[in-house]
């Protein structure tokens, strides 16, 4: 047998349903509140680690920019070590390698080559001698960053901290140093004046931009000439 309620008990059924699914409501939005904030917090973040931490022996610093090398570490005196790979993951170059103990490194038109133990690497086909001999360590073929470094043609410095400091791109103000080729041509006994002369490598290869003509002196000067060694190579045949 059905019981008719009085219709303001009924009134008062509804607005207690009303309320209880305004709370329910509520609570789902408080839920979905807290849920983007969980997501949130697990958001990647810039760890910033103290120039002091004891983490790594040595800083560098590449263009003005602090950058971690996690292999980094310091040899004798104050040469700094690192694996290669890692100068691969700054875009120094590309590293092949068929055995962890030989190592060929190639950017910035230059080939480098690494042997384990060995104290002499290969610029192109050049060999020269490294300030450190290269070794493995946890598998890994380290190798002086100060050789890469210049290999590369870059500008390296290292201070006593140690921190080293890498600059890529020399600043317009760096002053290069050059040199001059000068002499005198005579022909008997008395200087010539319009012969041309040529500054040329050893074996005579032509260097650009490298000539003069003599004055009524018979004098010459070549300037602008890097360092190296010239000949100086008369074109007028008398």
């Amino acid at each position: 047998m059905m019981r008719r309620l009085p219709r303001s008990k009924l009134q008062n059924m509804v607005r207690s349903m009303q309320s209880t699914e305004k709370i329910a409501i509520s609570s789902a939005l408080l839920c979905m509140l807290l849920c983007q904030i969980v997501v949130a917090q697990t958001e990647p973040t810039v760890t910033v680690r103290p120039i002091d931490s004891p983490r790594h022996s040595v800083l560098v610093i590449l263009d003005g920019k602090l950058v971690e090398l996690e292999s980094a570490q310091i040899q004798r005196g104050l040469q700094v070590m690192v694996w290669l790979r890692d100068l691969e993951k700054l875009g120094w170059g590309t590293v092949e390698s068929s055995s962890p103990e030989r190592v060929t490194f190639r950017g910035k038109g230059v080939t480098l080559t690494f042997t384990k133990g060995q104290g002499i690497a290969l610029i192109n086909s050049l060999a020269v001698n490294l300030p450190i001999n290269v070794y493995l360590r946890e598998g890994k073929l380290m190798v002086p960053l100060s050789f890469v470094a210049k290999a590369l043609g870059f500008d390296y410095q290292c201070i006593e901290r140690p921190v080293v400091t890498i600059t890529t791109e020399l600043t317009k103000s760096v002053a290069k140093r050059t040199n001059t080729l000068q002499g005198t041509v005579t022909y008997n006994g008395s200087g010539i004046e319009g012969v041309i002369v040529r500054a040329v490598g050893p074996d005579f290869t032509v260097i650009k931009n490298a000539v003069a003509r003599t004055d009524p002196n018979g004098e010459y000067k070549i300037e602008g000439l890097a360092d190296g060694t010239y000949l100086a190579y008369v074109y007028t045949c008398l």
